[in-house]
Order: C-alpha cells, then structure tokens, then sequence
C-alpha cells in the first residue's frame, strides 16, 4: 500500500524507531522527491514523502492506521 504523509499524520519528523508500529507491517520505502529511501530506525516520515506499507492482513485506510 503507498500513502502520502499530510499535515494530518500524526508523527511527521518523529524516528521510526519511536513509533509503535503495529505488528506484521512493514515501512518498505519512503520515496522523498526523485529519491527513494530504504528506511532504517533513524528515518523520518516529512510531509509529503509518500510512504510504502506491506502488511500482512491488515486494513489500512490512511497512514495513521499503522500506529497501535
């Protein structure tokens, strides 16, 4: 699932490695720009990075939804 990161995503310029994340999701990319990063705990999610989300039978309706 691909989703873009907005005024309203709640943990913009927080490390992933301060998110609880919910289990069997996985953040894949982070595409900022022209450049697509493969994102390890010191990344950030900006505003407007669109963010690439696998998870394993889960519904995700917006980026937040990846959150406990």
């Amino acid at each position: 699932m691909e989703f873009t990161a907005n005024s309203s995503t709640r943990f913009l310029n927080t490390t992933l490695n301060d998110l609880s994340l919910r289990d069997g999701l996985l953040i894949a990319a982070i595409v900022r720009g022209a450049n697509a990063i493969i994102p390890g705990g010191g990344d950030m999610i900006l505003e407007g990075d669109r963010v690439i989300v696998v998870a394993k039978s889960l519904f995700l309706e917006d980026l937040n939804d990846i959150l406990k």
